[in-house]
């Protein structure tokens, strides 16, 4: 053939040799195989997994109709004939901006104009949602900023917070994913790197025959590829198939299993690199370069470097992900994305960590060499001289050892610090286990005395909750009996002291005049007095009663004429309850007097049970006035007591306005139609129930008083909270009794529990615990691959040890000492590395998957003790196998009579 010519049967006789050399090295291949399949079927099935579970979860928390799941548009013209104009007006700007979402026109009992979007179903998918929430931005945005001439226009509905707490799910989904996969890719990396080893070893006298022949690096490289590719192509196809076909069974609709193929790509061009790689690597340095490979000169070196890098990359990451306190930061369209530097903390933390050991390890194997040189026994100081002599070796498989129990560990403690800030959140956004919106037609009295007889129920309180002013920051009012305190309201995973709170709160002496328990009636007598020029009108009289967990009623007693002045009595039935009634308070409100003033009303006695009359101490000052421009009258029946109202706030709120204990503040209800001042008495770290970081909590009996003196109008108890072992079933046990006979009740019963966005989080505990079950497959093949190694390495070693008298039976016993010893020292080092890991990065990642996350604060980190111990089970059982295994095949070869050679 002519210099230069082209050798058009190359390509076929390199297919050729690489299907000749594959068939003489099945058994290797096989392996390289099998490390493909075992990552492609973890990486595919977690990728494909989430992608379906996080579609799944989008789509049935939008499909759900309800307050939640709509945005309304009211547009509210001033003029009925400007509705036209005002119409159009709104149906440009919907048209404009709406494009995922269905919308329904219509008017409401006030003639305003309503249009109500819903997502379509376009909308019901992870992208389709983000779309949808651009959209409403916009819409919202531009609705803001339009002048419709005469027309008042709002927005309102929960559709925009569903679709930005779904977006925070989705994004947190994404920004834990790369952790199981990064680990499936960094074990099957060293998989894969101890099966070429294995085969580059076994082909050594093929390989030095083909280099002497002319054969390049690149062109032996290049022959591994293709000969890899046998195996290596199958092997990620049926791993993701397999895969995929798993993924079918568990979600027969879903079309997502398919989106992580790309994973098994990878995987399989990984495997071909790194095994065309370590065939490339025999052709260069020539016998010396090979001798210096098997002596492991460098590698220490390498290790370091590696360290050193790993280090400083981790501490970056770590930082990073400190800093934000979590891996997700906000975006420029106002919703969330992931840093892509902090969400690679966790790996970067166990990969840093496992060459840091093995740093620290070697000086310890050395002096554990140099002693046991000193000793006399031959087996204790040849093991700790092969360990230290062949450590290059024996590190791999520590190196392996400690991420796979550091991965177990990180694992385990994400899941148990997930599950556990998931239900504080819940207990936070609920307050306690089961909690009742009242309706506007349910008392909390009747309520809460239904709710204490239900079976499962522990305790139960009327709550009054009502936003406030403190300030001019918006803050967030919570009050109920300082008795029930800690029976009722959730201590939010051990971060709030309810205990404590109570004890701040408690009430020294109960508001009001206690009336008999057993009392069923109450009189009153009055004395009304006006001026001739005012005898004209009505005062309806009306008593303000709280029960002993200071829930208030008012009881109307009946109306008295203005124009008949005298000594008047009034009575009314009064609602059974246990414990009795306290009075603090009867009113007196003028009506039909236009113009009339200075009419003085007098309580001059109070009686309970006209059967068994028991007459009640009055005030220093029983009296009011009353006048049209000033209806109102209120006597209260106990003098004002010095006593401040107490009450405990957020750390949040006492960091925004500069409050300590001791400190007064004033509060505001509704604009200025309600307001009052209180003390601080106690600091907590969040207000149970509370869905803002500024909020505070006060005795409700107390702050009732309070407000009746210097206002017209009290906290109301709209709520009724219960404790229950378990909330669904109490909450399922309650519903029948709130509903009436219909079967309807207004009533809204709420249990605590996660929402959607951390409900679309929750595979991710489950795909990191499959990535920790990939890792332990690989590392197991891996040192089986080691071990393969390091029998041949040491073949001459077991004949020399037998001819000079060690029986088989001391050679595999120290043989499976020495694996023992390195599978030990990896393993106590992965759990220190792991312990870290957790400890810096498992609580911001856990918060990154729980949208209500924000108000739970001081949460330490959890470790899943039992799932734990079953991983490390997992691992520690097909170790032990292969080390016995190793050790018998050791003692069967030292048994038999064999050359003595050099010792390598």
């Amino acid at each position: 053939m002519a210099a230069g010519a082209r050798d058009e049967g190359a390509p076929v006789r390199s297919i050729r040799l690489a299907m000749l050399r594959a068939r003489a090295r099945a058994g290797l291949l096989l392996g390289l195989g099998a490390v493909v399949a075992v990552a492609a079927l973890a990486g595919v099935g977690i990728i494909g997994g989430l992608a379906t579970a996080t579609a799944t979860g989008v789509h049935d928390a939008l499909v759900v109709t309800g307050p939640a799941t709509e945005l309304v548009v009211t547009a509210d013209p001033s003029d009925p004939d400007d509705a036209p104009a005002s119409r159009d007006a709104v149906d440009a700007l919907i048209d404009e901006t709406i494009r995922h979402g269905d919308v329904q026109r219509s008017v409401d009992d006030v003639d305003r104009l309503v249009w109500t979007i819903t997502p379509a179903d376009a909308a019901l998918t992870p992208a389709g949602a983000a779309e949808l929430r651009l959209e409403i931005g916009d819409l919202v945005t531009m609705v803001d900023a339009a002048s419709i001439p005469a027309t008042t226009v709002a927005t309102s509905g929960g559709l925009t917070a569903t679709l930005a707490e779904l977006d925070r799910g989705v994004v947190a989904v994404s920004s834990v994913l790369p952790v199981p996969l990064l680990l499936i890719f960094v074990f099957a990396w060293f998989a894969l790197a101890q099966l070429a080893r294995l085969l580059r070893s076994a082909r050594s006298e093929e390989s030095e025959l083909l280099t002497a022949r002319g054969m390049t690096a690149w062109q032996l490289g290049s022959l591994a590829i293709l000969e890899s590719a046998v195996t290596v192509i199958p092997a990620a196809v049926i791993g993701a198939a397999a895969a995929v076909g798993a993924l079918s069974v568990i979600q027969p609709a879903a079309t997502t299993s398919l989106s992580g193929w790309p994973f098994a790509v990878a995987v399989g061009l990984l495997a071909m690199i790194v095994a065309g790689w370590s065939a490339g690597r025999s052709g260069i340095g020539g016998t010396a370069g090979r001798r210096a490979e098997r002596s492991g000169r460098g590698v220490g070196a390498a290790t370091a470097t590696g360290a050193v890098l790993a280090t400083i990359a981790a501490a970056v990451a770590v930082a990073q992900l400190l800093q934000y306190g979590s891996p997700l930061v906000p975006s420029a369209d106002g919703g969330v994305r992931v840093d892509p530097i902090a969400e690679l903390a966790p790996v970067l933390m166990l990969v840093a960590g496992a060459l840091l050991a093995l740093l620290l390890l070697r000086p310890a194997v050395i002096a554990v060499e140099r002693a046991a040189a000193r000793g006399t026994g031959l087996a204790g100081s040849l093991a700790a001289r092969q360990v230290a002599r062949r450590f290059p070796m024996f590190q791999v498989a520590v190196l392996l050892v400690c991420l796979a129990v550091g991965s177990a560990v990180f694992a385990s403690g994400y899941s148990a610090t997930w599950r556990s800030l998931a239900s504080a959140s819940a207990q936070q956004a609920t307050g306690t286990s089961v909690r009742i919106a009242l309706a506007d037609d349910s008392t909390a009295v009747t309520t809460t005395a239904a709710v204490r007889a239900v079976d499962g129920v522990t305790d139960a309180a009327p709550v009054a909750t009502a936003p406030i002013r403190v300030g001019d920051d918006p803050s967030t009012l919570t009050a109920l009996s300082p008795a029930l305190v800690s029976a009722v309201l959730a201590d939010v995973g051990g971060t709030v002291d309810t205990a404590a709170m109570a004890a701040a709160l408690a009430e020294e002496v109960r508001p009001g005049i206690a009336l008999a328990e057993n009392s069923t009636s109450l009189r009153i007598d009055l004395d009304i007095a006006a001026p001739e020029e005012s005898r004209r009108g009505e005062v309806a009289i009306s008593a303000w009663l709280a029960d002993t967990d200071g829930a208030l009623v008012s009881v109307g007693l009946g109306s008295i004429d203005v124009d008949a002045p005298g000594r008047i009595s009034v009575s009314g039935e009064l609602p059974v309850v246990d414990g009795g009634w306290s009075l603090l308070a009867v009113d007196g409100r003028l009506s039909a007097a236009d113009g009339a003033e200075d009419i003085d009303l007098e309580l001059t006695s109070v009686e309970t049970d006209p059967a068994a009359p028991a007459s009640l101490p009055l005030p220093e000052e029983p009296e009011t006035t009353l006048a049209s421009t000033e209806p109102l009258g209120r006597i209260m029946l106990t003098d004002a007591t010095d006593q401040d109202v107490p009450a405990v706030i957020s750390t949040a709120l006492a960091e925004k306005r500069g409050l300590r204990v001791g400190d007064r503040f004033d509060y505001q209800f509704d604009g200025l139609l309600r307001s009052g001042s209180a003390v601080v008495a106690g600091l907590t770290p969040s207000v149970p129930g509370s869905a803002d970081a500024l909020a505070a909590l006060f005795p409700l009996a107390t702050l009732d008083d309070a407000l009746l003196r210097d206002n017209d109008t009290t906290a109301v108890a709209d709520e009724v909270w219960a404790a229950a072992a378990d909330p669904a079933l109490a909450a399922a046990a309650i519903e029948p009794v709130l509903a009436d006979p219909g079967g309807d009740s207004g009533d809204v019963v709420t249990v605590a529990g996660p929402g959607p966005a951390t409900l679309l989080a929750e595979p991710v505990v489950t795909a990191g615990w499959v990535g920790v079950g990939a890792a332990i497959a690989l590392a197991v093949i891996a040192t089986v691959g080691i071990l393969s190694a390091l029998g041949a390495a040491r073949s001459g070693e077991v004949a020399l040890l037998r001819a000079i008298g060690v029986p088989s039976r001391a050679q595999g016993r120290g043989r499976a000492v020495e694996l023992s010893v390195a599978v030990i020292a990896g393993g106590l080092a992965g759990v220190a590395v792991g312990a870290l890991t957790v400890l810096l990065t498992a609580a911001p990642f856990a918060a990154a998957s729980v949208a209500e996350s924000s108000l739970v604060t001081d949460l330490p980190p959890s470790l899943g003790v039992p799932a734990l111990a079953a991983a490390l089970l997992a691992l520690a059982l097909p170790l032990a196998v292969v080390i016995a295994v190793h050790a018998h095949s050791v003692r069967r070869s030292a048994s038999r009579p064999s050359p003595v050679g050099e010792i390598s």
